[in-house]
C-alpha cells in the first residue's frame, strides 16, 4: 500500500499482488475488484480512493508549484484545501476543484485567484497524480 499512497505509479505486477493479497485474505474477489475499478476508473484509482494520498507525496507534488513564487494567503489555502483532499480521497477529477470546500476560497472558481500559466502548472500536478494511480 505504500507504493499506492506515495503517489508512485502502480505496475500491473504491483496491482496483480495486491488483488492476490486481498482475496488471500478474504477481502473481495476477482469480480468485486472488476466492477470496483470499472467504478473508480482503475484499479489503481480504486485502491487510492480507499487508503488516500500520503500528505507528504501530495504536498512533495505541489512543492515545485509553490517554490520561488509569492502567492497570497488565498492562494496558498487553496491548494492546502486540494491536498486535504488528495490525503483523504487519493485523487481528485479538475472539475471537483469547483465544488465545496473549494469555493470557500475561490468562489467562483481558481480562475479568479491564480494567473493562467500557474493554472496550467496546476492542473498538470493533478493530472499527473490522478494518471499515477490510473496506471
Amino acid at each position: 500500500m505504500a507504493k499506492v499512497r506515495s503517489g508512485q505509479p502502480l505496475t500491473a505486477a504491483d496491482m496483480d499482488e495486491l488483488q492476490r493479497v486481498l482475496v488471500a485474505a478474504g477481502i473481495g474477489d476477482t469480480d468485486t475488484f472488476a466492477q470496483a475499478s470499472a467504478r473508480a476508473g482503475s484499479f489503481g484509482l480504486f485502491v487510492r480512493s480507499l487508503v488516500g494520498l500520503d500528505r507528504a507525496a501530495a504536498k512533495q507534488a505541489f512543492n515545485r508549484f509553490l517554490d520561488d513564487k509569492c502567492y497570497s494567503r488565498n492562494q496558498i489555502d487553496f491548494v492546502n484545501l486540494v491536498i486535504d483532499y488528495l490525503t483523504e480521497h487519493g485523487t481528485i477529477e479538475p472539475g471537483r476543484i469547483y465544488d465545496s470546500p473549494f469555493t470557500a476560497v475561490a468562489p467562483e472558481g481558481p480562475e479568479t485567484i491564480f494567473i493562467e500559466a500557474d493554472l496550467d502548472d496546476f492542473f498538470e500536478i493533478v493530472r499527473q497524480l490522478h494518471d499515477a494511480a490510473a496506471a
